[in-house]
């Protein structure tokens, strides 16, 4: 039990570097098999054999000495400007988020006792001596801090494994990845549409682990929706808590396990809107985009405090692991690396420049050789991306309310807070650089100049800021010795939440089932899975929106017609994919108003110039007959569902 403390984060810190390393390495092996035009066997051999020397790397026992002299401002007796200053950033930041969670004030307002608040910390923490003194080596994580930290680890991945909800975008990305795992190649062009007779709706696919999870799909004989839904989800859940526990010891934050707590729990109850930290984290964790937030993300922070403190060539290798991990996850990462890179080494610079740059360039070479390789193909993507304004931005991560108030103050104030001085200086230079990006001008410059507009507001997760709410909450009493009172505000901010947030599973379209089950309706798959019985390798297949979907999600043979009208309309424009027809036999599908006014001219010149070859309804008499006046056969029926295949189109 002595030894438990010791050896279980040492284990979960090397398992986070393994994985990391292992992605990268498949990400740099899949963006050449793009190149090249090689498919999945090839990369799957090169993969495994990538595994070795990253486990060498990963499980090489590295003692880390952090605090060079060089780096640390001498500890010492807090002067009156660090006191004014301290003042002003609490004053300021308090401001800020009382601005935005209680009021539709105009973003300007909180702006700027944003950036009040963030430079008082950047030059308290960059110039002078704390509050704190700065600890030479961080505290022992402790049993019970610990077994806090795998309980919660082994909570969240039976909630991955439980949760009932849905998410429109597998309809492209596991798709992706069943698609990869029917063909054993890697798609350059559309594979949801058609078989890659239509540009890709999202090019180029730099994104590697749709690739990864169809090439194992592929090799084990496991679909890949059940690898997806009940392999990665539940990993991912759980490696998001090693990831957001070892951030918080690596602040040297006294109470780690109390800290863990209170970040998870405002994630629990950060959940009113589609985008909040919150219910990103928690109901989309088998997506790409929500790992760089919550794996990537903290680890980033803690490779480069460590390479800073204490710079080794083994450092510089996860650290540029880190930057290519970051595409591997999502397009995203082509900003959001270089943006903790550069905030969390601006302040380092300054006195150690040339440290600073080689942890720069191993981190954020990769992600920007990808983003200018983007932009020299013509990237695009299916997103209808106008410009919003930073105070939207800002609202679509933190939405309002007591959950926004604490994220705020958190972020901006928590700094001052950490333990290990190179910490308190990374997260307030990071909250500075994300306020100065949020200037309105510069936000126009971007999506002008980049053609980036709402994506933007994964700008936020640029801060970890669940870890600096559970940071913030153990701050507050960290120099009292009464163990009651030291958790009172811990306490008071998780009531706080209790009060003042909503619960994930408040939501109306999240739940937990009694059994690890699929992110997707269980009627729709049972459908889904009667039609894709009924039809042939190649058939375009109309059905109702939510069974075309799951369709998509376990097929890469067959096509439909449009599962998600934001994708089809992404091909507007591309020769042979008549959008509006799509659009229109959607709505046929679905039997909405618009669907039952078609004539029956106006069905079966759409079912014709689509190419459907299975056209499948509710069991309708009304839309059974309509398909059978423009020719099409009945070919059975189940569950509430009728299928129809075309003239001239012979059934299995």
């Amino acid at each position: 039990m002595n030894r438990l403390p010791t050896a279980v984060p040492r284990v979960c810190d090397s398992i986070l570097d393994f994985l990391l390393l292992a992605f990268a390495a498949w990400t740099v092996i899949y963006h050449v098999c793009l190149v090249l035009r090689v498919g999945t066997a090839f990369a799957t051999v090169a993969g495994a054999v990538a595994l070795v020397p990253c486990g060498v790397v990963a499980f090489r026992r590295v003692t880390i000495v952090p605090g060079r002299p060089e780096l640390e401002s001498t500890p010492g007796k807090a002067t009156r400007q660090v006191r004014v200053l301290t003042v002003v950033n609490l004053v300021a930041a308090v401001g800020s988020a009382a601005v935005l969670a209680l009021t539709r004030a105009p973003w300007p307002a909180a702006w700027l006792l944003w950036i009040l608040a963030a430079g008082a910390a950047v030059v308290v923490t960059v110039g002078g001596s704390r509050w704190l003194d700065t600890p030479a080596a961080p505290a022992s994580a402790g049993v019970a801090g610990t077994v806090v930290a795998l309980v919660w680890a082994a909570a969240l991945a039976v909630h991955a494994l439980l949760l009932q909800t849905t998410s429109a975008d597998d309809t492209y990305y596991v798709h992706l990845s069943s698609w990869v795992a029917d063909h054993g190649t890697f798609p350059l062009r559309d594979t949801l549409f058609s078989d890659e007779s239509f540009p890709a709706i999202i090019y180029p696919p730099i994104s590697s682990l749709e690739a990864l999870v169809g090439a194992l799909a592929r090799i084990s004989g496991v679909g890949a929706p059940t690898l997806v839904y009940l392999v990665v989800a539940p990993a991912a859940a759980a490696l998001s808590v090693f990831g957001l526990w070892r951030l918080i010891r690596s602040w040297y934050v006294p109470m780690a396990g109390v800290a863990l707590s209170v970040a998870l729990v405002f994630l629990f109850l950060d959940a009113p809107v589609h985008r909040a930290i919150g219910t990103t984290v928690l109901t989309r964790m088998w997506h790409g985009k929500v790992m760089l937030a919550a794996i990537l993300v903290p680890l980033l922070y803690v490779l480069l405090a460590e390479y800073v403190d204490a710079p080794t060539r083994r450092g510089l290798v996860l650290l540029a692991a880190a930057g290519i991990a970051g595409v591997g996850l999502s397009s995203s990462g082509l900003f959001v690396v270089p943006v903790v890179a550069l905030g969390c080494l601006a302040p380092i610079a300054l006195r150690a420049s040339r440290r600073a740059g080689l942890a720069f360039l191993a981190t954020a070479a990769y992600p920007l050789a990808a983003a200018f390789a983007t932009l020299a193909v013509g990237g695009r993507s299916a997103a209808d991306n106008p410009y919003a304004s930073a105070g939207v931005l800002v609202r679509y991560v933190l939405a309002d309310g007591v959950p926004m108030f604490l994220a705020v103050t958190a972020l901006l104030v928590a700094p001052l807070l950490l333990p290990r001085l190179t910490a308190a200086r990374m997260t307030a230079s990071t909250a500075l650089l994300v306020g100065c990006l949020l200037t309105p001008p510069v936000l126009l410059a971007a999506f002008h100049g980049l053609g980036l507009g709402r994506v933007l507001w994964r700008l936020l997760w640029a801060i970890p800021t669940a870890a600096l709410v559970g940071a913030l909450a153990v701050g507050l009493a960290a120099s009292i010795r009464t163990p009651v009172l030291r958790l009172a505000p811990a306490a008071v901010v998780c009531l706080a939440l209790a009060l003042g947030g909503t619960a994930l599973w408040s939501l109306p379209d999240v739940g937990l089932a009694r059994e690890p089950t699929w992110k997707r309706p269980a009627d729709s798959v049972t459908a889904a899975r009667w039609i894709l019985g009924a039809a042939q390798p190649g058939d375009t297949v109309l059905a109702p929106t939510d069974v075309s979907r799951t369709i998509a999600v376990m097929s890469g043979e067959v096509t439909t017609v449009a599962p998600r009208g934001f994708y089809a309309r992404a091909l507007q424009g591309a020769d042979g994919a008549y959008v509006g027809q799509r659009l229109r036999l959607r709505d046929f599908a679905d039997q909405v108003p618009a669907g039952r006014k078609l004539t029956t001219r106006q069905l079966g010149r759409a079912l014709r110039l689509v190419g459907v070859d299975l056209a499948c309804v509710p069991d309708d008499e009304e839309a059974r007959q309509r398909l059978v006046d423009v020719g099409y056969l009945p070919a059975g029926e189940e569950g509430g569902i009728a299928c129809l295949r075309a003239p001239g189109r012979p059934a299995l």
